[in-house]
């Protein structure tokens, strides 16, 4: 099982732009790229710094982006690593990688921004593998000020089939299976312990589900012209009341001072 997320963050009024780029999965070591401090892109939305490139292109708005990376990541055993000390192997990760729309976007729920449910193919590099890639994922868009209060996210695809988003904040959930809305509530807290996500539940129409977090990535976001909060993401197993299962993510934005351990 592998799953992996990337992310480049512009920050107006700043000369430095934000990337991150994780692997991970289940019996895997955790890869991370993260770089706070890269030059805002001239053009376009490449990216080039020491030991990091990365180039990101829509070839067809709301339907098709390219995705390519280079770059040597830290590779660790026990993800809370990447809240502290951030030692671990260097490991070289590559991906070449084409985001096609599978459905039309959904709305985010804080913000302005969209999330939009897509099929995933192309080539991973990490370490001495070589890795085709054929998978379903998501893209998120969004703009603006980072909410002020936690808010968290899931996205996936259940067992039959259907896309799946819900949002939370303290202004409520709300959820879409297959573009179209659906009353939803947290039934067991989703919240993070010690930085990282834990078992949580929602409840989306007449659907019960259960995220079960297996493979975490944890990320602090500091720095000049940036908010501090906790960003991290899971790879979550989605159960249902049948049991059976399929797999997501779940993503927080939470404020924090301190850190985690700090």
């Amino acid at each position: 099982m592998l799953a992996g997320w990337a992310a480049l963050t512009l920050i107006p009024g700043s000369s430095t732009a934000r990337y991150e780029g994780f692997l991970t999965g289940i019996d895997r070591q955790l890869v991370a790229v993260t770089d706070g401090a890269v030059p805002f892109p001239s053009t376009g939305l490449e990216i080039r710094t020491t030991g990091l490139w990365a180039t990101h292109i829509c070839e067809t708005p709301l339907d098709h982006w390219t995705i390519g990376l280079e770059a040597f990541g830290l590779g660790v055993d026990d993800p809370a690593e990447l809240y502290g000390r951030q030692f671990g192997d260097r490991v070289p990760i590559g991906f070449d990688l084409e985001w096609e729309a599978a459905r039309p976007a959904d709305p985010a729920g804080a913000g302005s921004g969209y999330r939009q449910a897509c099929t995933v193919t192309g080539e991973i590099l990490v370490g001495s593998e070589e890795i085709d890639l054929d998978a379903v994922g998501w893209r998120d868009h969004f703009w603006g000020t980072p909410p002020a209060t936690p808010t968290w996210g899931v996205r996936g695809r259940l067992y039959d089939g259907t896309w799946l988003t819900v949002d939370g904040s303290a202004d409520g959930v709300r959820a879409f299976i297959e573009g179209e809305a659906e009353p939803a509530a947290a039934t067991d807290a989703v919240a993070l312990l010690d930085g990282l996500p834990r078992a949580a539940a929602v409840e989306v129409g007449s659907r019960r589900i259960r995220l079960e977090p297996v493979a975490p990535t944890p990320l602090a976001v500091v720095g000049e012209h940036v908010a501090r909060r906790l960003a991290p993401r899971a790879l979550v197993r989605l159960v249902t009341d049948d049991s059976r299962s399929s797999f997501g993510w779940l993503a927080f934005d939470e404020p924090i001072d301190p850190l985690p351990g700090g």
